[in-house]
């Protein structure tokens, strides 16, 4: 009897797991139970349907809602989906392979960030990672200043997708708060408020 409530727990201690991961987890759990050998890991939610400050060239609140009701992935498997969001396989691999060399770290940080700019479409989950890259790059600046170190930058970009979002999700509720946000200032005449809102 006890080894039989034992495995029942077991039971439903699985079943309750499930419960609690988000959507996408467990749209990534599905699939793997469902289709062997397909080892989805990641999602592209975060590259697509991203707001973007052109003034500050940085990222800003989501535009549009995600969802993974669905459970597509891309065509080779390996990336999870939103529903909103559409996946061209480019057919010709591109990779490009570019290097340089810096005297000072801040022109090695300036390359850098360019990098990020110019990947910006596939690259911006790591660009949202950077922030674990910021005390080896700490690191690496008090090493070039202390002593006067050349430092080499290599870099190889592949582009694999082209993603395209569509609005057919809806917007993201922080998108249409702000947007109500604007217009209740526009609307009282506050307009500087509303610039910076």
């Amino acid at each position: 009897m006890c080894l039989f409530l034992l495995i029942f727990g077991f039971i439903g201690l699985s079943v309750a797991d499930i419960n609690v991961l988000s959507p996408e987890d467990k749209c990534i759990a599905n699939i793997r139970k469902e289709i062997k050998g397909r080892n989805v890991s990641r999602n592209l939610g975060g590259i697509v349907g991203i707001g973007w400050d052109d003034l500050t060239n940085t990222a800003t609140l989501p535009i549009f809602s995600i969802s993974y009701k669905q459970c597509r992935s891309v065509p080779d498997g390996d990336f999870l989906i939103p529903d909103n969001v559409i996946v061209f396989p480019i057919k010709e691999a591109n990779i490009q392979q570019a290097s340089s060399i810096h005297d000072k770290f801040s022109s090695y940080k300036a390359d850098l960030n360019m990098g990020f700019k110019g990947s910006l479409g596939i690259g911006f989950s790591g660009f949202g990672a950077s922030g674990s890259m910021s005390m080896e790059m700490q690191i690496g600046k008090q090493h070039m200043e202390q002593h006067e170190l050349k430092c080499f930058s290599n870099t190889v970009e592949y582009h694999a997708f082209n993603l395209i979002a569509t609005e057919s999700a809806g917007f993201e509720k922080s998108f249409t708060d702000r947007l109500v946000e604007i217009a209740e200032n526009v609307k009282a005449g506050t307009f500087l408020l509303a610039q910076h809102v």
